[in-house]
């Protein structure tokens, strides 16, 4: 298990101490750079993924392509999903200058479901339960989407407007 090693328990910490921080405000984005590039320098890759939003984004930095696709790939090659779903969507679309690249996609996502279908078998208390459904039982997809929940709507609506972090 990657958390047994001391360097990324520290980072972990930074990680966690920095998020409790940022609860609060994001005001101070900026300033809790430093520490994500320590956790994520540490192999806690969550803050590898944290900080190529940020670069891509520009929140609380100045958008930086380059470097967000540096930590993508950190966090990827780390094994974090978020950073290999994002790559793997960025090919598969072919946008944000990644080539349109169906067996790199495939490659990312082919990662995550591995790491999934894993993670089946062992518990792990930051990882969420992995469910098979079947998506031609609509009974038990709406039981899981909630359809009907205000969240789920809202963010149909913005995908159908085409807004690609809803889709």
């Amino acid at each position: 298990d990657f958390l047994k090693d001391p360097g990324v328990q520290f980072g972990k910490y930074i990680f966690d101490e920095t998020m409790k921080n940022l609860s609060y405000s994001l005001h101070h984005l900026k300033d809790a750079l430093p520490n994500l590039l320590d956790a994520s320098c540490s192999g806690y890759h969550k803050a590898s993924y944290l900080l190529a939003v940020i670069y891509e984004t520009g929140l609380g930095a100045p958008s930086d392509p380059a470097e967000a696709l540096l930590y993508s790939l950190v966090g990827a090659q780390g094994g974090d999903r978020l950073s290999l779903l994002k790559l793997g969507y960025k090919h598969y679309q072919g946008i944000d200058n990644h080539s349109l690249d169906l067996d790199v996609a495939f490659s990312y996502y082919m990662n995550v479901a591995k790491k999934t279908s894993k993670d089946r078998l062992a518990r792990d208390t930051e990882q969420a339960y992995v469910e098979t459904i079947r998506l031609m039982d609509e009974d038990i997809l709406k039981e899981q989407t909630r359809e009907n929940d205000d969240l789920f709507l809202w963010l149909k609506q913005n995908a159908e407007r085409g807004d690609v972090y809803a889709q």
